[in-house]
């Protein structure tokens, strides 16, 4: 049997994007004009979406109702498409909004578009009888014309910006009190974040020892307790060092002491349908993690990746590049993955060794170490505060500093820390 070839994993991901803005589009009422104008068949690559889309355009052109049943009737001489129908266009079993999704569709088709032009460019280079510079300036053209249609795209009218937003204001209201995004396992930080949320890049700073990988690995426990799955991807330390932090917090005990604890093996069982992934190579390129990502998107259905830490990742240098530059690249790439991904991305990073001897070590975004465009691409930054490990710090209580949040307030929420166990919780918390 030959073997199918592999699609790209933007047309995988796509597939699920393509399905939630159909079952939205032929089941609501409201923003289909909005999709209706901003689609084309080419924002479809799979056949029976497309050839669903088909379909629901002409019945919203034709003046028709567009429901379920209409659309059913209209292709109830096509078994497989009635049977398709069926099977995936119910908006429950997708979390992208009709909105969101016809803008993801839309670069989707771009990428396809692109890479399309590119292997033709290269079969042309590599035919002797094809003239090279005809060939150039053809893709030239089309690249042009390609570039114009994106600078168009980001060009939007008040009235589509504002009913943008109105449709994010009716599905905030819909959750009726929910996080928009995934728990963090810090009650306050939720209510000021609204959770982490998809597409956002967070980063969450300390000095070696603060505990910054202790937090992360904690928020990435109850995320996944929650039924989020999580990837981890840790250059810094092994699978099995991780899960000795994991089993420290079972046992109650710390990791010094984990010979002589006694083991709720129900609890450990029980491990086995939390969905959380480690990916610990060493020193990972990071071209490398973001492919990996992309995998594990389709594989294990990722929700959350986290990333420890940024300082480690091996990252392509440019000569004559800065150290800060480098890095500046990196976290601008990150969020690209988050965007693309739909996922959260929780970037680990190192604070500047200095803050620890200067009179003032509170630590400020302008300590993120080696670079400030860190600062600038993060959604949220966190710093961690551990005046009780830092030189002439007293007096104070360890905290965690939000010292960005694009939608909410800043500040700091003090923090209980259990240095033993790695478990960190709020003062108001009993842990």
């Amino acid at each position: 049997m030959q073997k199918q070839k592999k699609r790209p994993p933007h047309d995988i991901v796509a597939t699920e994007v393509e399905r939630a803005v159909l079952a939205n589009l032929i089941t609501y009422d409201e923003h289909r004009a909005y999709a209706i104008s901003r689609l084309t068949d080419d924002c479809f690559a799979g056949g029976q979406e497309r050839e669903l889309w088909r379909v629901a355009r002409c019945i919203y052109e034709e003046g028709g109702e567009l429901s379920l049943p209409v659309v059913a009737d209209r292709i109830r001489n096509n078994p497989s498409l009635l049977q398709f129908v069926m099977d995936v266009i119910r908006p429950e079993l997708y979390q992208v909004s009709l909105m969101r999704g016809v803008e993801m569709l839309r670069e989707y088709a771009m990428r396809r578009r692109v890479l399309a032009l590119s292997h033709l460019m290269a079969q042309r280079i590599a035919d002797p009888g094809q003239d090279v510079l005809e060939t150039v300036q053809q893709v030239m053209r089309q690249i042009d014309e390609m570039v114009r249609e994106m600078s168009q795209a980001s060009v939007q009218h008040l009235h589509e910006a504002v009913v943008a937003a109105h449709a994010e204001l009716v599905e905030q209201e819909s959750r009726k009190g929910q996080l928009a995004g995934i728990p963090t396992s810090l009650p306050t930080l939720d209510r000021w974040t609204g959770g982490m949320q998809a597409g956002q890049l967070w980063v969450l700073a300390g000095r070696p020892r603060w505990g910054k990988t202790a937090l992360a690995l904690q928020m990435g426990l109850h995320a996944a307790e929650q039924g989020h799955p999580v990837v981890f991807f840790s250059a810094e330390m092994t699978a099995v060092q991780l899960a000795m932090r994991v089993l420290s917090r079972i046992a109650g005990v710390g990791v010094q002491d984990l010979v002589r604890a006694r083991w709720d093996m129900e609890r450990i069982h029980q491990l086995r349908s939390i969905p959380f992934w480690i990916d610990d190579t060493p020193t990972i390129r990071l071209a490398e993690l973001m492919s990996r990502a992309w995998a594990l998107r389709h594989e294990v259905d990722a929700k959350l990746v986290i990333i420890d830490y940024l300082q480690l990742l091996r990252i392509p240098r440019l000569q004559g590049e800065s150290r800060a530059r480098q890095l500046g690249e990196a976290t601008k790439a990150l969020k690209r993955l988050a965007r693309e991904l739909s996922v959260p991305v929780l970037l680990l990073a190192q604070l500047n060794r200095s803050l620890e001897h200067r009179q003032s070590s509170r630590p400020v975004l302008a300590d993120l170490r080696d670079s400030g465009e860190i600062e600038e691409d993060a959604d949220v930054a966190l710093l961690i505060w551990r005046p009780d490990l830092a030189e002439g710090a007293t007096g104070e209580r360890p905290a965690l500093i939000v010292a960005k949040n694009r939608q909410g307030p800043g500040g700091d929420i003090p923090l209980m820390v259990d240095a033993a166990r790695m478990v960190m919780g709020e003062v108001a918390e009993v842990f």
